[in-house]
């Protein structure tokens, strides 16, 4: 093969490389905040009311790319009335409306909030319901180990603030002395790759 050719079939060989997509590889830092707690404690009576909410505001790092900010909720709840009658909330990574700052976690673990209005479908109505919340963790103690592959640190902490359903059967939680047993209250951080 002559050199005149061997050297634009080579230009062409880097070109068609260069074009070929890149994976660029990602990681996620989760900072969140997560709040378990019961009416009567463990093990749960059928009616008992209860709340399960996780507050996490994630950061997408990738090479060469301006890292993105996404901010959401997770919020199970029972309220007075119980299975049957009480307003059942059961929703996943709810996406905070306009402002990803109305999740806050300090970088020190130090403390996180959730204040936000959203509407969401009570289960057991099948109609739609306005939830605010506005509610606050303190650490307790130093950071300690994580407890799993994802967590890298975790706070126990204390918690208050409060929960309002609003319409017709409505209702307000008062945290902390709305539950007679709490799970879990913490602040934590991880990577997820």
């Amino acid at each position: 093969m002559s050199r005149r050719l061997l050297v634009p079939l080579l230009l062409l060989s880097l070109f068609a490389v260069s074009l070929a997509p890149v994976q660029a590889q990602s990681n996620v830092f989760r900072a969140a905040a997560h709040l378990l707690a019961r009416e009567h404690g463990v093990p749960a009576q059928p009616d008992d009311q209860y709340l399960d909410l996780l507050v996490y505001r994630d950061t997408t790092f990738r090479i060469g790319v301006e890292p993105t900010l996404t901010s959401r909720f997770n919020l199970h709840m029972l309220g007075p009335g119980g299975a049957t009658d009480g307003i059942l909330v059961a929703e996943n990574a709810v996406p905070m409306p306009d402002d990803p700052d109305w999740i806050s976690v300090s970088d020190d673990l130090g403390w996180a909030g959730i204040d936000t209005i959203v509407p969401m479908l009570d289960r057991n109505s099948g109609e739609m319901v306005d939830v605010e919340i506005h509610v606050y963790w303190w650490a307790l103690l130093p950071t300690a180990a994580g407890d799993n592959e994802f967590v890298i640190t975790s706070r126990p902490a204390r918690v208050e603030g409060t929960i309002t359903v609003h319409g017709p059967r409505g209702f307000t939680i008062e945290l902390p002395d709305a539950y007679a047993a709490y799970q879990d209250i913490r602040i934590f951080s991880g990577i997820e790759e």
